[in-house]
């Protein structure tokens, strides 16, 4: 039975690390920053947060990669954090925990509005 997205959004980089975002592009001229701009940019494709009817996704990794399946009943915390400069461009870090982990176990940094997804999950908690 195939499920309906809810959610389905990768980080961006300036929105991950915008000193290093700026940093780079700044060493654009020099070439060295547009290899570096490429291979994050290729990186952060590979991380992605997908949420359907019953599971959460997570891969990340583009040589060596990491997939976690979640079901979104299991959730027991859903945590978001944010500095001041994610407050004003509207992202922020986004941890999720299940019943049966200590600790966090899905991190993602750099989600455009993080509070989208807590109320996806809530509501398909419910």
């Amino acid at each position: 039975m195939s499920e309906t997205v809810q959610f389905d959004e990768s980080p961006t980089m300036f929105c991950t690390h915008p000193f290093w975002f700026l940093f780079w592009c700044l060493l654009v001229p020099v070439l060295i920053g547009l290899i570096v701009l490429f291979f994050w940019h290729f990186d952060l494709r590979r991380t992605r947060l997908t949420i359907t009817g019953q599971r959460i996704l997570y891969r990340t990794g583009a040589l060596s990669t990491r997939e976690s399946e979640l079901r979104v009943n299991d959730f027991r915390d859903v945590e978001i954090t944010k500095t001041l400069f994610q407050r004003m461009i509207g992202t922020g870090t986004l941890a999720l925990s299940t019943a049966g982990e200590s600790g966090m176990e899905v991190v993602i940094t750099g989600l455009k509005q993080p509070e989208r997804v807590r109320e996806i999950i809530n509501a398909l908690r419910t």
